[in-house]
């Protein structure tokens, strides 16, 4: 049998108590340590970022830190992403029954919507869960509800607004 990922957790007392400083060291180091272990063990660990709360300012500044490199994966994988819905709306317009790649295309745009509302890429997000609902509708329907010219208008703005963030890079909108 397979050993299953784990989540190691931090006691919140170390961050949460002492000066302000001294918080938000120890959580910038718990995170670095962390995202170490995940960079060299990713198939054994995953982490959660530890914030110095009570002080929001430095752990609003902490998770964005955190969220940084997630950021940049995101955006660098978008225009791969945007082919694959481009290829699988080809496929579907040219099947006998295009149900196949439609779903495929709405699994792709529901990570999509959940991976962008993580990542504060509202935009994309909101794009993502509006063709998903649409592809949704059109796989639970067989076509009777929405057509392939909906999807294709859902998934063309999708697409655009993920080349636009691309262009822009990291830092979501």
């Amino acid at each position: 049998d397979a050993v299953q990922p784990s989540v190691p957790s931090f006691g919140d007392l170390q961050v949460n108590v002492g000066p302000v400083d001294d918080r938000r060291a120890t959580a910038r180091a718990v995170n670095d340590y962390a995202r170490d272990l995940v960079q060299t063990r990713g198939d054994r660990f995953g982490i959660f970022a530890v914030t110095p709360m009570p002080d929001i300012e430095g752990s609003v500044a902490e998770v964005d830190r955190a969220l940084g490199p997630l950021r940049t994966k995101f955006t660098a994988d978008l225009p791969a992403q945007a082919e694959l819905i481009d290829a699988l709306m080809v496929a579907a317009e040219g099947a006998v029954e295009p149900s196949l790649p439609l779903r495929q295309a709405q699994s792709v745009a529901h990570r999509l919507a959940g991976v962008s509302a993580i990542l504060g890429f509202e935009a994309v997000g909101r794009l993502a869960q509006a063709a998903e609902m649409a592809l949704s509708r059109y796989v639970a329907s067989h076509g009777a509800e929405v057509g392939l010219d909906e999807i294709g208008d859902r998934l063309d703005a999708l697409v655009l607004e993920m080349d636009r963030q691309a262009r822009l890079g990291p830092r979501p909108e």
